[in-house]
C-alpha cells in the first residue's frame, strides 16, 4: 500500500499540518495529490511553495522509496465533522476521515482507517 500513515494536527488558530508517509517504490515520477475537501474551501488557493487548484495540492516526490511529506495549510480551511482528506498516490486513492478527540483540535489517522474509496465532492460521511 503506497500510503502507510498520516496525521493532521492543528497548531494554533491559523495553521494545521498534514504529515504523510508514502512509498512510491520504483515510480519515481509519481505525483501525490492531496484533496482537502471542505464545504467552504475556495476553488483555488496558494500556499507557500505549494499550489492548490480545484481543492487539490499536487507535489512531485523525490526518488527515495519512502518519503515523509509535511503540508502546512492555513486554518481558514476549517475541518468539520463531515470533511475528509482524499489522497492519491501512484493511482491509488485513500480517504482519511477526520476522527476528532473530545476537547482538542487535533486528530491522527493510520493505515487502519485508510479506506480505498471513490468519493465525489457531494459525498458526506458522518462519524460518531
Amino acid at each position: 500500500v503506497p500510503i502507510t500513515n498520516a496525521s493532521i494536527n492543528f497548531h494554533d488558530s491559523s495553521n494545521f499540518t498534514l504529515s504523510l508517509w508514502v512509498n512510491l517504490g520504483i515510480s519515481f515520477n509519481d505525483q501525490i495529490i492531496y484533496r482537502i475537501q471542505t464545504p467552504n474551501n475556495p476553488a483555488s488557493v496558494f500556499y507557500p511553495g505549494l499550489q492548490v487548484s480545484q481543492n487539490s495540492v499536487i507535489l512531485l516526490m523525490s526518488t527515495t522509496q519512502m518519503t515523509q511529506t509535511v503540508l502546512s495549510c492555513p486554518r481558514s480551511i476549517v475541518f468539520s465533522k463531515w470533511e475528509f482528506v482524499s489522497i492519491t498516490v501512484a493511482g491509488q486513492r485513500a480517504t482519511c476521515y477526520q476522527q476528532p478527540l473530545l476537547s482538542t483540535s487535533s486528530f491522527s489517522v493510520s493505515t487502519s482507517v485508510f479506506t480505498p474509496v471513490s468519493m465525489t465532492s457531494s459525498d458526506r460521511l458522518f462519524l460518531g
